[in-house]
This record gives C-alpha cells, sequence and structure tokens, in this order.
C-alpha cells in the first residue's frame, strides 16, 4: 500500500453508528468530525464544497457504499472520515440500493494524483463483500481500520 494511502486511512476520523436523515444531513455530520483538525483551514468552506460536489454527481456506488469526496481550498492535507449509519440513506446508488458505509475524502485541490489513488484503493477494498461485513460488525475504531488494512 503506498505510504500517503496509508497515512491518510491510518489518520482516518471513525464515527460507528451516526444518524442522519438523508445525504446532506450526513455529509454536513462528516464535515462537523473534522473541526478541529489541523489539515482543514477553514470548516464552512469545506462544507459548502462537499455539498456542491454531491450536487454535480451523487457519490452513492454499488453495494450499500457510498464514497463522498470533495477537492478544497480548505484543506491542507487529505483528510478521511469513515462513517456506518444507523440506517441507511439515499446516496443515489447505481444499484438503488441506501447507503449505510460512506467515506468522506477530503483534499487539497491541487493533491489530483494522490486523491484519485485514495479513492481508488477505497472503492478496491471496501467493496469486497468480506471488508464490508467486517466493517458492519466493528465495534471500534481499530477494527475498522483493521478492516481496511492499515493495522
Amino acid at each position: 500500500m503506498h505510504a500517503l494511502i496509508k497515512q491518510s486511512l491510518a489518520n482516518a476520523v471513525v464515527v460507528l453508528d451516526l444518524e442522519a436523515s438523508d445525504k446532506v444531513n450526513v455529509i454536513r455530520e462528516l464535515v462537523n468530525k473534522l473541526q478541529g483538525d489541523k489539515r482543514i483551514r477553514d470548516l464552512d468552506l469545506l462544507e459548502k464544497d462537499a455539498l456542491e460536489r454531491e450536487e454535480e454527481m451523487s457519490t452513492g456506488t454499488e453495494k450499500s457504499l457510498a464514497l463522498h469526496h470533495a477537492r478544497s481550498l480548505a484543506v491542507d492535507e487529505m483528510a478521511v472520515v469513515f462513517a456506518r449509519l444507523k440506517d441507511p440513506v439515499d446516496f443515489g446508488s447505481l444499484d438503488e440500493n441506501m447507503s449505510d458505509l460512506i467515506f468522506f475524502t477530503a483534499a487539497p485541490r491541487k493533491s489530483v494524483q494522490q486523491y484519485l489513488k485514495l479513492t481508488a484503493h477505497i472503492i478496491r477494498v471496501a467493496s469486497k463483500g468480506e471488508t464490508q461485513a467486517e466493517l458492519r460488525a466493528a465495534k471500534s475504531s481499530e477494527e475498522v481500520l483493521k478492516a481496511l488494512g492499515v493495522l
């Protein structure tokens, strides 16, 4: 695993059993989990950019997975938030399933290659049935990071 990917995932904020009524509230909650994070300069700008990104194109994939992301001037260094939702939310997934496993990546505008590599890695790992079962059963941040192959 590339060092930057491992570092980004190892420093991920993990939220288990997040309660949110729709994808807008999920995105707001995930952005707010980065409050006080030194990698983020402007939380309000990040939220604005994240919501605009979702309006451009849905970030729901398949298998109840959503990979929300925003490249923003508000971000100095990549940050990842993983949330397992208490109740699935509609992210406009390709297979029309509701999403309960959500990754949010905040990346600097200039970090295109690293951002694409990280996103591809998350898709590759989190799309596996075994990984999803481990993420859904996880009782701690450590178990989530282990399921993602970071620990």
